[in-house]
């Protein structure tokens, strides 16, 4: 018999982006969808002496799957938003900053496994 995890392989990130444009905020609430990683996965990219040589805009390039409700990328004949593809995810990582806002949003989604009595607490 086999068994399998009751968890998906997909999770979902929630991204918030304040954004300076022109000296004026400009805000930008999204979704993200990822793979979810496993512990091989996270011991073979990040365990001290890897020796791993992807960039964080490579990791995120290979986990990141689509995107819900964004407005940062727009196509550029319609004004209307872009829809998720390889280049467009990458051109929005090129706003400074943003990539580590969406990395770190992926660990605290990825890292979320906590017992129910420390969820009680907060």
């Amino acid at each position: 018999m086999a068994s399998v995890l009751k968890i998906g392989n997909i999770i979902t990130l929630a991204i918030a982006l304040q954004i300076n444009d022109a000296g004026k905020p400009a805000e930008f609430k999204f979704k993200l969808t990822a793979k979810r990683m496993t512990t091989q996965e996270w011991n073979e990219h990040f365990a001290p002496g890897q020796n791993n040589q992807k960039t964080v805009r490579e990791f995120l390039m290979e986990r990141i799957t689509g995107w819900e409700g964004q407005t940062l990328v727009i196509d550029d004949q319609t004004n209307q938003p872009a829809p998720f593809t390889a280049e467009n995810f990458d051109l929005m990582l090129g706003v400074l900053g943003v990539q580590d806002v969406i990395f770190q949003a992926y660990l605290r989604e990825v890292m979320k496994a906590a017992a129910p009595e420390a969820k009680a607490k907060n």
